[in-house]
């Protein structure tokens, strides 16, 4: 069971931080869209 949880951990880590990253562009783009962008603070 730990072997399991720890293969999995080496591929989910790479998987999170892309979803992440998209999630940030998405955030980003509706943002703009509304045209309340923000960059900086």
């Amino acid at each position: 069971m730990v072997w399991l949880q720890r293969e999995h951990m080496t591929w989910i880590f790479p998987v999170y931080g892309s979803l992440i990253a998209l999630l940030s562009v998405v955030v980003y783009r509706i943002a703009k869209k509304r045209g309340r962008v923000y960059i900086g603070n």
